[in-house]
This record gives structure tokens, sequence and C-alpha cells, in this order.
């Protein structure tokens, strides 16, 4: 049985060796709080170990994430379009596949349609799952931005 550690030593003793892969779990607790410091200790632990992170976000643009990295966990920031990748459900603007690759941050054109925001994200999980020969984890920072991993195998939901 595998497992991914949380970044919190405690924690994965008390989980008997972290998050089992290829489970999902729903951290609730009040935006600001430790849910963020959870996220953030996960989404560490993932690049410090070579992992790819997808980090999905319904709630927030790519510079409210990229302020509360800063604030919280910065030099995670240092893996943007390298083993950390961001997908912005917020920002409207048009973003080509292989751009995003690089740069790390993926957006829709027109995040008000469901159904390009279903096609668009999905290709985009696509390509990278394509990439991540170490293992892809899927982070959402929220419930609604966990729904958007439905019909994709997300490792992880928080």
């Amino acid at each position: 049985m595998s497992f991914a550690g949380t970044g919190i030593a405690e924690l994965d003793r008390l989980l008997g060796g972290g998050i089992r892969r290829s489970h999902s779990i729903l951290l609730q607790a009040d935006v600001g709080t430790i849910h963020e410091r959870f996220l953030f200790s996960f989404i560490k632990e993932a690049l410090d170990k070579g992992e790819h992170v997808c980090h999905v976000s319904m709630d927030e643009n790519i510079d409210a994430f990229i302020h509360m990295v800063k604030f919280v966990s910065p030099s995670v920031l240092e893996f943007l379009g390298k083993n950390l990748f961001v997908v912005d459900l917020q920002t409207s603007r048009e973003v080509q596949l292989p751009d995003a690759i690089r740069n790390g941050v993926f957006t829709v054109s027109d995040p008000a349609n469901p159904s390009l925001v279903v096609a668009m994200t999905g290709s985009f999980l696509a390509r990278l799952k394509a990439i991540a020969k170490s293992g892809l984890r899927y982070v959402a920072n929220s419930l609604s931005g966990a729904i958007m991993t439905y019909g994709h195998p997300a490792a992880y939901k928080i």
C-alpha cells in the first residue's frame, strides 16, 4: 500500500503513514486557518519528492494564489511551470496548452461556460498526466474546486 506524506510528520503518524494514494480527502476549515498551512505543507512535500502537483481553484485567481503562496510557503513558487501547475478558473484570458505547461498556469477563456471549462481543463489535465512520470497530485482549495476534477482520476482533493 502506497502513501503520500502530508508534510506534517505527526499527522502522517496518526494516519498510519500519510494519505493512501488514489484516495481523496476533504479538509474542512475556515479560510485563513490551518487549511492553508496544510494545503501548502502537502504541496511542498510532493514537490520536494519530485512529484507533480496541480492546484485547481474556482474561488481565487492566479494573483490571489501567488499572494497566498508568498505568505505561507514562498519556496513553492520556484516550482511553478516545473512541477507545480495551477488551473485558474477565475481569470478570463486565452492561454494555449503549450504556454500553460511551460508557465505553469492554465486559464480558461470563458469560465462562465461549463462545457468549455470541462473540455479545456480535461485537455490540460491529460497533458499533465502524460508528463508527470513521478506521480501527480491534484489539490483543490475548496469543495467547488474539487468538483472540477470530477471525471478525472484525482488522487487528492483538499
